[in-house]
């Protein structure tokens, strides 16, 4: 089920919990949404989403992922490797092959 866009206004306007996984999936729909276009307001709107969800729950092992993944594409690359080392460290370990591929550029 994708959640639409005034939906996540809604639910986004009554922060808690269960709002940083609303604010990740539509940081995460947008991405992939992105993916053949590469805007950057997109991919600004991304990030904000992430670092909001970050700011949140700093725990949130995915939304580091994510926002290493757009930082690598924006040739941001040691701001990628960073994120994609603390979504390892919090126990996603697809984040730890990703980085050997960054390593290796």
């Amino acid at each position: 089920m994708v959640i639409d866009e005034p939906e996540v206004q809604s639910l986004l306007e009554d922060i808690d919990s269960a709002s940083v996984l609303v604010i990740w999936q539509r940081a995460a729909y947008r991405m992939k949404e992105n993916d053949q276009k590469r805007d950057d307001i997109v991919t600004r709107s991304v990030i904000a989403d992430l670092d909001k969800a970050i700011e949140l729950y700093p725990g949130f092992a995915e939304a580091y992922y994510n926002r290493g993944l757009i930082h690598l594409r924006m040739g941001k690359t040691r701001l990628g490797i960073q994120d994609l080392s603390k979504a390892g460290e919090l126990g996603l370990a697809v984040a730890y092959s990703v980085l050997k591929r960054a390593n290796a550029d």
